[in-house]
């Protein structure tokens, strides 16, 4: 309900390319975590960017 309104004032592209930035970095930082503590806070940001480029995906397609 929330990315609907999202991608009809700025498009599909826009939330899908700030998804995959956020995963990128996400996965860079737990590449470079030094705790667990830091590894699991990486682990959210790379969640918070699937969850962004997955559902504008998803809403693509049939």
């Amino acid at each position: 309900m929330f990315w609907g309104p999202i991608s009809g004032r700025y498009g599909r592209c826009r939330p899908v390319a700030i998804g995959l930035v956020l995963f990128v970095i996400g996965t860079a930082g737990c590449a470079f975590a030094g705790s667990a503590g830091a590894m699991i806070g990486w682990r959210i940001v790379q969640a918070v960017g699937a969850i962004i480029s997955g559902k504008q995906m998803r809403s693509g397609f049939p």
